[in-house]
């Protein structure tokens, strides 16, 4: 089996209302009140000024934060403060029966939240820099509303961080920790039989700090007064420190073993910032991919477990030594690892601050959903003709210290990172970026659903994502291969946003859409949707062994169709090919009886695999769509010299 990699860009690469019923003190006191960032408050700014007997008094109020709504005739002060920024000098006036006015204050409101929430677009985006040289896009984040205000924090999620380890002493995260239950995949399983232990990596490697990044941005804990904020900050984690050790796994024997246990345990969420590399295709054991299927039928008290992985960051990449071949780089998909292709996943693809598609994020009709993952974010304008260099990255914990962690690899970069203000103690790090991190800004929304509603099958909140994201870029149609040398003449190499035949939006860089918290939330607290039972057809529907030949450098291509009797409404359709050669030539799109078109495998990927054996493909774009009736599948060779064969193809339907 193949060491698994993190889905990391690495930049070297070019609850409830809170009320205070007593008096807000005045900033001479020395008391100042304290409110929470995102919290409703409520303040009685003066309680001398009852209206009682015949005193009447009325109010006006002066140097109020932008946040703040002030009642009159009571004195309360009122709203939620959405930024990390005190307010001094509130004067209040008071107006006895039209007499004298008396002057009060001058008040004082501390907002107690995370200091560096401010500058984490993907919470809410106000065109801030993030200490990144350009700016992103006011309104491009995953719009959390009034999510937190409304106590939807993550309270009572358990989410399982399967990574380099995590740093569970960081003071972003400690309180979040869920005691004995992380697992360290160095232990020796086989003297102790098990892996349960302290998941803190060596520092050695500045990559190890991968996890503990990934960790914060799901769940770093909120209100503390120290650094960002996770998007569900009152879930609890534990860490999986599997990554560094898989070579001693491979030695001992206990490799696939160990990627097994990354599926099981009482999490409901397990998140994987990590995944194949995307320059071949990838099978995993048969036990593998039985461990997603049980792990989503039989955890979290039968309602399942979500499992929440990184697309990858292939859109354009180096072969370097990963494969034999003459080419010196292909395009990705997140379609080339079976343990992606299993509708038991939640494969999230990135997006930036300008609310499209991340430079890297590798596409693919698998993907379920978009989420923030930023670009590189460069303080310098060091862009080497891309902007994407100095467009804002993400904001998240990294080792304490200036000389290790993920900071280090943008040294001379980014003066966050080298531990100017607001970050002089080093403990985080502003270049942190990838489908790594997109993967658990979903993650932590998820937990957001789930404690919104806690009966939800897994089926349910796939659901939830679906009908509730945001369908960004809309004008996107990449209709050209992104090298031109590489493009052929009348094929659509990639196709823009699709409306299905059941009303869905789908599209392969961004699946259903960018999440929207406060509408996904919004759909849980009052789900009603009944899925039935899932049913899987187990392809059913197979050509049988056949040799057909795919027309070499032809748009035309070849067309084969498969008439199935399965009547479902569709969740997913899985599409099993053996294809003679050719591969990084070859496109394949798949058509339902409906007439919506997915594109599976995009033309001249440049992958030099020899052949394909039982790949399997999975398509969500059908989703809602009745699967009885003829499917198409069109396989297009779109680079002349290399003659290839269909040999066997099958269909496996996945619905209700």
């Amino acid at each position: 089996m193949k060491i698994l990699t993190l889905a990391l860009i690495a930049a070297t690469a070019l609850s409830g209302c809170s009320k205070l019923s007593s008096s807000a003190t005045t900033e001479e006191s020395g008391s100042p009140v304290q409110v929470l960032q995102d919290k409703m408050a409520a303040l009685v700014l003066d309680t001398s000024g009852t209206n009682t007997g015949s005193a009447v008094y009325t109010y006006q109020s002066s140097a109020l934060p932008a946040w703040a709504l002030f009642n009159v005739n009571s004195s309360v002060l009122s709203g939620i403060p959405t930024s990390y920024q005190d307010a001094f000098n509130i004067q209040i006036t008071r107006f006895a029966n039209g007499g004298s006015p008396t002057y009060l204050g001058r008040y004082r409101v501390n907002v107690y939240g995370n200091p560096l929430k401010d500058q984490q677009w993907h919470l809410k985006n106000s065109g801030q820099k993030s200490y990144a040289y350009f700016a992103g896009t006011a309104g491009a984040d995953i719009h959390m509303g009034t999510v937190i205000a409304d106590g939807i924090d993550g309270t009572g999620v358990k989410i399982a961080i399967s990574d380099t380890g995590v740093v569970l002493a960081h003071e972003g995260l400690q309180a979040n920790v869920l005691a004995g239950q992380s697992r360290n995949y160095y232990n020796d399983f086989g003297t102790t039989a098990t892996w349960i232990g302290d998941p803190t990596p060596t520092t050695a490697d500045s990559e190890n700090a991968h996890g503990t990044a990934v960790a914060s941005l799901a769940a770093q804990a909120g209100w503390n007064g120290l650094g960002g904020r996770g998007v569900a900050p009152l879930a609890k984690l534990a860490g999986f420190l599997f990554l560094p050790a898989q070579d001693q796994l491979a030695a001992t024997g206990y490799l696939t073993a160990a990627l097994n246990d990354q599926f099981t345990g009482t999490f409901d969420i397990f998140n994987y910032s990590w995944g194949d590399s995307q320059c071949e295709f990838t099978q995993h054991s048969p036990s593998t991919l039985a461990k997603l299927q049980s792990g989503a039928g039989t955890q979290r008290g039968g309602l399942g477990s979500i499992f929440v992985a990184a697309a990858g960051n292939s859109y354009y990449d180096s072969l370097g030594s990963c494969v034999l071949g003459s080419k010196t780089g292909y395009y990705g998909s997140a379609e080339s690892s079976d343990v992606a292709t299993t509708p038991y996943s939640v494969i999230v693809g990135a997006t930036n601050a300008d609310g499209v598609a991340s430079s890297y994020s590798s596409p693919g009709a698998n993907i379920w959903i978009g989420a923030p993952g930023g670009e590189f974010g460069f303080a310098h304008n060091y862009t080497g003709g891309n902007v994407k260099y100095g467009k804002p990255a993400m904001i998240a914990a990294d080792f304490p210290g200036c000389d290790v962690g993920l900071k280090t690899l943008a040294q001379g970069l980014s003066l966050f990172d080298a531990g100017t203000a607001p970050n002089g103690s080093c403990k985080y790090v502003s270049t942190m970026n990838g489908t790594s991190s997109a993967s658990p800004v979903a993650a932590g929304a998820i937990a957001l659903i789930l404690q919104a509603n806690p009966a939800l099958y897994w089926r349910d909140v796939k659901y939830i994502l679906a009908a509730t994201a945001d369908k960004i870029d809309p004008a996107v149609n990449p209709v050209h291969h992104p090298d031109t040398n590489y493009d052929l003449a009348g094929h659509t190499y990639e196709q823009g946003w699709v409306t299905n035949a059941a009303g869905f939006h789908f599209m392969n860089y961004y699946g259903f859409g960018r999440i929207n918290v406060a509408a996904a939330v919004a759909m849980a607290k009052t789900f009603s949707v009944n899925l039935g039972s899932l049913s899987i057809s187990n392809y059913a529907d197979d050509s049988g062994v056949i040799s057909v030949a795919i027309p070499d450098a032809s748009a035309t291509g070849v067309t084969q169709t498969l008439t199935t009797a399965q009547a479902l409404t569709l969740e997913a359709v899985q599409l099993k090919i053996s294809i003679s050669g050719c591969i990084g030539d070859i496109g394949i799109e798949l058509t339902s009886p409906l007439g919506t078109k997915s594109i599976l495998y995009n033309t001249n990927s440049l992958l030099a695999n020899a052949a394909l054996t039982d790949q399997v493909f999975l398509s969500n774009a059908f989703y809602g769509e009745a699967s009885v009736g003829t499917w198409s599948m069109k396989l297009i060779d779109a680079h002349a010299g290399c003659s290839a064969s269909l040999t066997r193809w099958a269909l496996n339907f996945y619905g209700h």
